[in-house]
């Protein structure tokens, strides 16, 4: 609304713009149109799109957590965040002390924060749906760290103790990250110590350009880049294979696409939070089973179904007689133990049919050591 940015808006060129953009995004919404028809309207167009913000009862009564980006920004954009709102706070003060701020900056808050606040409206939230604020944010953070790392009159205080506030929280998330990973029992490699290690030695690293400095923000991040690049790096290498041990639905379905036809009924028996990524991998809908009745009503059909479970609900219908075969068992976490910081406890996700069949005793019967399995 400001002057300045209003003679930048009118250079833009509107009139071409606005079509062309219409024209380019429009395939997908005529081709939607025509195959899907009033279902695309009601299921895009309103639930997925006005219904989040509008709410009414009959989409929705979910309660709604407003503070949800918030804590998503703070963590997923770390250190970043943490820094861009040391920004905002010498922002404040410059305008407080009747100081310019660049037009270009103001462009880059509004940018986040309308992000941030158009989403919190909306009752229906996940975390990489902000994900759009994070080049604004980065910018911020990077001219903040700027205009600080120059600063010799001490006025942008908020950035500088931001820079400490991250050295510290470095070093104190290393420390604790050492003792999580071995407390949760995730069955990591000895390589995963590097991921705490490089976070604690990033935080050491940074508070000591900044001591060297009088406590200035130093005029590069050469110390944050590196600890980021080594931390991204283990939990791509070390984390992601963990990931597809602790919760193995990728083999499941790979497994299931090996063994079962296309159209093969799947089922998800009291797994609800499995749902999504073995529909995912499988890439088929996967029907919910939430009782006993419900397992026994889809294990009884004439054609072959198969049922993802836990092994003790495998057991136990195989106690009550139901036809149910073991296809394959992938050990797995399946629960928490304690409070806080929970600890892992594993079994074993197994795979079953109505169809009678040669098991797979892989796994089943011991673990590698020739430890009796226990759920």
């Amino acid at each position: 609304m400001s002057p300045e940015t209003r003679g930048l808006l009118r250079r833009l060129h509107w009139r071409i713009g606005i079509p062309a953009v219409a024209i380019a995004a429009s395939p997908w919404f005529v081709w939607m149109q025509w195959r899907f028809g009033d279902e695309f309207v009601k299921g895009y167009l309103l639930a997925g799109n006005l219904w989040y913000v509008t709410q009414p009862i009959e989409f929705s009564a979910r309660a709604v957590n407003h503070t949800f980006y918030i804590r998503a920004f703070t963590g997923a954009f770390f250190p970043w965040s943490t820094v861009a709102a040391g920004r905002g706070i010498d922002a404040f003060q410059r305008r407080r002390r009747n100081e310019p701020i660049a037009i270009g900056e103001r462009l880059l808050w509004l940018w986040t924060i309308v992000v941030l606040a158009f989403f919190s409206i909306a009752r229906f939230k996940l975390d990489h749906y902000i994900f759009p604020a994070a080049p604004a944010c980065c910018l911020l953070a990077a001219y903040g760290w700027r205009e600080a790392s120059r600063d010799t009159d001490g006025q942008l205080w908020g950035t500088r103790y931001s820079v400490l506030f991250v050295a510290g929280m470095l070093i104190v998330g290393g420390s604790f990250g050492g003792v999580a990973l071995a407390h949760l029992n995730l069955a990591l490699s000895p390589w995963a110590l590097i991921l705490p290690l490089a976070i604690f030695a990033g935080g050491v690293g940074l508070l000591f350009q900044s001591e060297r400095l009088g406590w200035r923000v130093p005029p590069g991040i050469g110390v944050l880049l590196v600890t980021l690049l080594v931390s991204y790096t283990t939990v791509v290498a070390v984390g992601f294979p963990a990931l597809e041990q602790v919760r193995p639905t990728a083999r499941v379905a790979r497994q299931l696409a090996r063994v079962a036809s296309p159209a093969a009924p799947v089922g998800l028996y009291q797994l609800e939070r499995w749902r999504g990524s073995l529909r995912y991998y499988l890439n088929r809908p996967i029907e919910r089973l939430e009782t006993v009745e419900d397992v026994a009503a889809f294990l009884s059909r004439k054609e072959p179904v198969y049922v993802v479970m836990l092994r003790r609900d495998y057991l136990a219908l195989r106690e009550q007689g139901a036809p149910v075969h073991l296809v394959t068992a992938h050990r797995a976490v399946v629960g928490t133990s304690g409070r806080g910081l929970r600890r892992q406890r594993w079994g074993f996700l197994v795979v079953a049919t109505n169809v009678q069949r040669k098991p797979r005793t892989e796994r089943l019967e011991s673990y590698p050591h020739g430890r009796r399995m226990t759920d």
